[in-house]
Order: C-alpha cells, then sequence, then structure tokens
C-alpha cells in the first residue's frame, strides 16, 4: 500500500537537504505551500511551483504539479516561465485557467507563460515550469527546466498512427524545442538544464 505522506515528508525533507543541491526539482507536488515552501526557506532555498492543468483533487483543493527550489545564496533568479500543451486562453477553460493560476506560486516574479496550441498536444494536459538562474559573478545564465510526463493514456486518444510511446517523445521534443528558443531568446548560446520524470527511456 501507499505509504502517505505524513510518514514520508520529513525522510524527503532531510534527503534534499542531506544533498546540499542548488537545485531541487520535484514532481507530484501537492504540499507546496503548507510543507516543502516553508521548510526548505528555513534552509536557505526559494521555491516556485505551477500546478498540472487539470482539477484540484476533490474536498483538498489542491492540485499537484512541478516545483523548483534554488539556494538563494548560490543562484540568483531572473526569471520565471512555464509551458503548457493546453492553450489555457481558450474559454472552455477559463474556470480551469483561474484555479490553475490561483495555485501558482512565483514569488516576486512575474510568470511568464507559453500555452500550447497544436492539436496534438491537446490530448495530454502537461505543464513545463522554467527558471533562468545566473550564479554570482559574471558567469552567463542558464535555463532549468522541469517537467513531468503523464505515464499512462487511453490510447484511443492519442494522435492516429502514435503508440503512448512515441506521443511522450513527441511531448518531449516539443517542450524541449520550446525551452531551447526560449533559452536562445534570453540570450544567445543559453544553456538548458532539462529535469524531471519522463516516465520513458530515452536511450531507447
Amino acid at each position: 500500500c501507499a505509504v502517505s505522506f505524513e510518514a514520508r515528508k520529513d525522510g524527503l525533507l532531510q534527503e534534499i537537504l542531506r544533498s546540499q543541491a542548488e537545485i531541487v526539482c520535484l514532481q507530484e507536488v501537492d504540499h507546496f505551500q503548507d510543507f516543502f515552501r516553508p521548510e526548505l526557506e528555513r534552509h536557505g532555498y526559494e521555491g516556485y511551483f505551477v500546478p498540472k492543468t487539470k482539477n484540484p483533487k476533490g474536498s483538498v483543493g489542491v492540485t499537484e504539479g512541478q516545483a523548483i527550489f534554488v539556494r538563494s545564496d548560490r543562484l540568483h533568479v531572473e526569471k520565471a516561465m512555464c509551458w503548457t500543451s493546453i492553450d489555457l486562453t481558450q474559454q472552455r477553460f477559463r474556470k480551469l485557467a483561474s484555479s490553475w493560476m490561483k495555485q501558482t506560486y512565483t514569488g516576486a516574479h512575474r510568470l511568464e507563460r507559453v500555452f500550447g496550441t497544436a492539436e496534438a498536444l491537446q490530448v495530454v494536459p502537461q505543464v513545463v515550469l522554467g527558471l533562468f538562474l545566473r550564479p554570482p559573478g559574471k558567469a552567463a545564465p542558464f535555463l532549468v527546466t522541469n517537467m513531468h510526463l503523464k505515464s499512462r493514456v487511453q490510447e484511443k486518444l492519442l494522435p492516429a498512427g502514435m503508440d503512448y510511446t512515441a506521443f511522450k517523445h513527441f511531448q518531449l521534443e516539443h517542450f524541449l524545442l520550446a525551452a531551447r528558443s526560449a533559452a536562445e531568446q534570453y540570450a544567445p548560446g543559453t544553456s538548458v538544464l532539462c529535469c524531471g520524470d519522463m516516465n520513458l527511456c530515452l536511450l531507447g
């Protein structure tokens, strides 16, 4: 049976702190505001969060999503971005978009949003969080992204001629190209660090 968050949370926090990582990317986060953000802020991290583009869980009123935590004494956050597979500007997503924005957290930074419009992307809602970071001194900025590709979906919903492995490769390529384009627009030659749970064998 699944272990409850209450039973796991202290171990998760200890493992993050033990690693002394400058950047921490977490997926399937549904305790950002009530645990991870306040606890990690006490240890010098600043946190950013975007929920998945789906309705909140029942009575909890929270949608799980992607979070990135950055050691504020080692890296400066210059810009926050996210990419979604669905176009939240459409009228049919108005209620969802409102709930989504309320749960999004980017501190003092305005979140630049890029909505997907390709028909094939609308099949499975996905969201990617990105931060442009700059180390101290004269070091060049870089972009770190965090994503979580869904492990399963009904094949009847997929674009014609695609199984789910092919579809996930399609999604991944779309988001990687989008991040690469954003990085080049930010500053030519900007590196991209892509993190996440792809539910995919990237060597296959």
